[in-house]
């Protein structure tokens, strides 16, 4: 499921993300209880805080990492791109 939120004043997000977080989590719960629920989350409708990586299950996060390593050892993808969703096993802050 996939529910946008647009705020015109910044000043609203310390109240709206988290009504929005529980609004997406009560509509969710019924397709859960029903098992039904997919375990992937589609990173391009994912909020910002989601475990989209996560979701796609401890062997493909190993092989992300593999080829992280790899192909990007610097993590100048975890360091110089500004948003968006990182590899969960790397927590690299943008300044470093």
């Amino acid at each position: 499921l996939y529910f946008g939120v647009t705020l015109n004043k910044a000043e609203d997000i310390p109240n709206v993300l988290p009504a929005h977080d529980e609004f997406v989590k009560s509509a969710c719960a019924p397709v859960e209880e029903r098992g039904v629920l997919h375990r992937y989350i589609m990173v391009t409708y994912s909020s910002y805080d989601q475990p989209v990586i996560e979701s796609y299950g401890p062997e493909n996060v190993a092989r992300l990492k593999a080829v992280q390593n790899a192909y990007d050892p610097g993590l100048v993808s975890q360091r110089l791109v500004d948003g968006g969703q990182k590899t969960p096993f790397l927590n690299v802050p943008l300044s470093a």
